[in-house]
């Protein structure tokens, strides 16, 4: 009984951990470290399937919502064996929580990633973070036609000069905010 209490107090907290750090990301482009946020959301996930064994003897509402852990990946596998879009479309939630930010070049503090906002999204969104020991801030962003970052140089603060493709003629200057 005192594990539940344990698990079910982290499972909370850091769901409104994540939650906060949502709202701030989209509120003030300021949040905390990519891998400490995915890391956080494993842990929200095993904690979730592990209050499910620890609370199903017992029928509750919180049994249902534990159960949303375990049984959401076998309905996307069951959609995706009866029609492979149809589990795609379905699992497109799980899929987007389970994905690790990629970090495509790092030049300095400052990290250009792809964003990922979907698995039938358009090609080559890139965001610019400042990335400090705990906190990251997201200090612009832009769009490509290909998926092929080369380099970075920074110029200053606040430029920065991108080059992708085959060749070094092929450059994006970025202003950092």
């Amino acid at each position: 009984m005192k594990l539940n209490k344990i698990l079910f107090g982290t499972h909370i907290t850091l769901i409104f951990f994540i939650l906060f750090h949502f709202l701030f990301i989209w509120s003030f482009n300021f949040g905390v470290n990519s891998q400490l946020v995915y890391f956080t959301r494993i842990v929200i996930y095993l904690t979730g399937v592990l209050l499910f064994f620890l609370n199903v003897r017992r029928f509750r509402f919180s049994v249902v919502y534990y159960s949303l852990y375990l049984c959401y990946p076998l309905v996307v596998a069951v959609a995706w064996l009866i029609d492979g879009m149809m589990g795609l479309i379905v699992g497109a939630a799980l899929i987007f929580y389970f994905v690790p930010t990629e970090t495509v070049i790092e030049k300095g503090q400052y990290q250009i990633r792809e964003d990922f906002n979907g698995v039938l999204d358009a090609c080559c969104d890139y965001s610019v973070y400042e990335v400090g020991s705990l906190l990251e801030t997201k200090v612009g962003e832009f769009q490509l036609e290909m998926k092929s970052i080369k380099g970075v140089d920074l110029i200053d603060k606040n430029q920065m000069i991108v080059y992708y493709g085959d060749q070094n003629l092929d450059s994006l200057k970025i202003r950092i905010d």
